[in-house]
């Protein structure tokens, strides 16, 4: 669980951060306390423990036989994870596909096209995918922790299929992406992927795997890529 003491610490950062969209909306220059540079990515924090990751058990959800009550404000996020009245929820294969169909737009009217990957790099970052999607522990494909220095990361991790991958390897893939992606590719990684699949996993099971709930945890490593990525898209 998260203290009253940290809430109040990601609601006062995610009143900052809101108020820097509004004042770029505007046409401001918002000097907020996340600043207007991206971060540089931090290729060592926490890569040393990445490959020391034991797994979540399927139980350790329940929390042993301990049972609180919802007040009122938990109940109300909860509701905010499972809104019927947000719409569709835009994901990574939602972008990567829009991509391609412009690429064939601009193909046929002979515009510059995107780069295509190269086939053994499909087949390759295919392989990783079905690897992810049995992950339960131990080390990650190395492929795979290049991805956050690619130039079309997002193409490849699309190769992934991470609506596919387990919960455990979600959680070792928000370490990974959070610990070397900057604020912005981060925001995209957790609205893309992280929230859509948070979302989903609480509206089939009625309650969230514990690796997930750790992924969130991790996620707030980039306070300002958690508040664009996951708090405010709960607030639409």
């Amino acid at each position: 669980m998260i203290s009253s003491g940290m809430s109040s610490k990601i609601l006062k950062e995610a009143l900052l951060q809101q108020k820097e969209i509004e004042e770029e909306a505007s046409g401001g220059i918002a000097k907020s306390a996340f600043g207007s540079v991206e971060e540089e990515p931090n290729k060592h924090e926490e890569e040393e423990d990445i490959d020391d990751f034991g797994g979540f058990s399927e139980t350790q959800s329940q929390f042993g036989n301990y049972e609180e009550e919802i007040d009122e404000d938990d109940e109300k996020l909860l509701e905010a994870f499972l809104s019927k009245d947000a719409g569709p929820q835009r994901t990574l294969a939602d972008v990567i596909i829009q991509k391609i169909k412009e690429n064939d737009a601009n193909a046929a009217s002979e515009k510059q096209p995107l780069p295509k990957l190269d086939d053994s790099l499909i087949d390759l970052y295919k392989g990783v995918g079905k690897f992810l999607n049995k992950y339960t522990a131990g080390k990650m494909p190395k492929a795979f922790k290049h991805i956050p220095s690619m130039q079309l990361w997002e193409d490849v991790l699309y190769l992934t299929q991470p609506e596919n991958w387990s919960p455990n390897a979600m959680f070792q893939a928000t370490r990974i992406f959070a610990s070397n992606l900057g604020a912005k590719k981060a925001e995209r990684f957790y609205r893309l992927v992280l929230l859509p699949r948070v979302r989903d996993d609480i509206r089939k099971n009625k309650r969230l795997h514990f690796a997930l709930y750790q992924s969130l945890k991790k996620a707030l490593y980039k306070p300002a890529a958690f508040n664009k990525g996951i708090l405010f898209p709960l607030c639409k």
